[in-house]
């Protein structure tokens, strides 16, 4: 009863997509077929078109076959020639271009030779001129420093020729009961000159140079005072015979304030000394050590007592002459 179907058991499955890719690729493969005959039929009808024309034409130029293949042969040919002329011509152009293509390349060779020497001699020129002024700055080199050389020697001998006077004039203060010695020192400090002065006591054999280490703030002002009066009278030339002062009061308690005023009074016969204060009692002091001895002397109190838009309100009193120049004490 197994049998009674019909169907035989040992057949293979047959595979569906095998079978669709192949009527797939058979689809395709006759719809080309197809389009190459279309274009076969295309191309037959534009050949016959063609040939109907072409026999039209030849019929009303009264031409044969033979006419019209002998002319096709003879175009052939010049065209053959015109294509070989075109060749050598291009040979000879590519040639030409060749030619000029090196003849430019060594006209630019030339120039820029032309050019390497004129740097060349340009660089020479240069270095040459280099040379020369590195050699000018040697020497100036040199010579500035022989006038550093020669100008701290010389400031060396005036300050060695002006540390008497400093002496005197420190010693006239008197500010510090120990040291009372009071000499010049110098140092270059990057090509500039330093100035400062150091302070001996020479009962103890005691020397600083760094006098603010020592003295106070009065005592180191009166140093001050004294190195300026006694470079200020030390030069022997001066556009102005003047020693300015301001406002030396702040700085100066009374004991070096009065050796100030008692400096003052013996310095000015040699300059003329202004001195600025805002004390009247300091100005009173100054006007009474400082008042004229001789004929030849002057002293003048000048105040400013206000001031306005038009400027300060100024009043001037000059000092009398001391009748009796000379006082004894018995």
């Amino acid at each position: 009863m197994a049998g009674a179907t019909g169907v035989d058991s040992s057949a293979r499955p047959v595979d569906i997509e095998t079978l669709a890719a192949e009527v797939e690729s058979a689809e395709k493969a006759v719809a080309e077929a197809t389009d190459r005959l279309r274009q076969a039929e295309q191309s037959n009808a534009a050949r016959a078109d063609w040939r109907r024309t072409l026999e039209r034409l030849m019929n009303g130029l009264d031409l044969k076959d033979e006419d019209v293949r002998s002319k096709a042969e003879a175009m052939a040919g010049s065209l053959r020639e015109t294509q070989n002329t075109l060749q050598l011509l291009r040979k000879e152009g590519e040639d030409l271009e060749l030619r000029l293509a090196r003849s430019s390349e060594l006209a630019r060779r030339a120039e820029l030779e032309r050019e390497l020497e004129a740097l060349d001699r340009e660089l020479a020129r240069r270095d040459s001129e280099i040379g020369a002024r590195n050699a000018t700055g040697e020497l100036a080199a040199e010579l500035l420093n022989g006038l550093r050389e020669a100008s701290s020697d010389i400031v060396a001998s005036e300050l060695q020729r002006i540390e008497p006077l400093l002496q005197r004039v420190y010693a006239t203060v008197d500010p510090h009961p120990a040291f009372r010695a009071v000499h010049f020192l110098t140092r270059t400090v990057r090509g500039l000159g330093r100035l400062w002065t150091s302070i001996d006591d020479r009962t103890a054999s005691v020397s600083v140079q760094e006098p603010a280490t020592v003295l106070s703030s009065s005592q180191l002002n009166v140093l001050a005072v004294s190195v300026f009066l006694a470079l200020n009278l030390g030069v022997e030339t001066l556009p102005l015979n003047v020693v300015a002062l301001d406002d030396p009061l702040q700085s100066l308690d009374e004991v070096n304030l009065l050796g100030l005023v008692d400096l003052l009074r013996r310095v000015k016969g040699k300059r003329q000394i202004v001195v600025s204060t805002h004390d009247p009692r300091f100005g009173s002091l100054l006007g009474r050590k400082l008042r004229p001895i001789s004929k030849d002397q002057r002293t003048r109190v000048v105040e400013f007592e206000g001031w306005t838009r038009e400027g300060p309100l100024v009043s001037q009193d000059e000092i009398p002459a001391d009748p009796r120049p000379l006082r004894l004490v018995a």
